[in-house]
């Protein structure tokens, strides 16, 4: 069972799908609204924010993050994306233009 798992996570279709999931269930554990939970999802997406944001599925994520996240977290969040260097590719992106978008709409 464990080759086929590894045969379909390493194809090029079950990998997209395993993205997906994996992005879904990020979501929906925001969705509970469990400090704790968001803190620890929050700290091992830090570094990565950019990076996700340009991929169709993170990108959602990344919006929700922002959403979800408390004031000072969102502004981590804000702060990372904004002193990128590739911010401004970001802000042509067709996904990470929808990501600095929520930024400035939750920012205070």
């Amino acid at each position: 069972m464990a080759e086929n798992c590894f045969e379909i996570a390493t194809s090029q279709s079950g990998y997209c799908v395993l993205q997906i999931c994996s992005n879904f269930m990020v979501q929906n554990l925001l969705e509970l609204k469990i400090p704790e939970v968001t803190e620890n999802l929050l700290r091992q997406l830090k570094g990565s924010y950019v990076s996700l944001s340009y991929n169709k599925y993170a990108s959602i994520v990344m919006e929700n993050c922002l959403i979800k996240a408390e004031e000072e977290q969102a502004s981590q969040i804000i702060l990372e994306l904004l002193s990128s260097p590739k911010v401004s590719i970001l802000l042509v992106d067709p996904f990470g233009n929808f990501v600095i978008q929520k930024a400035l709409s939750v920012s205070k």
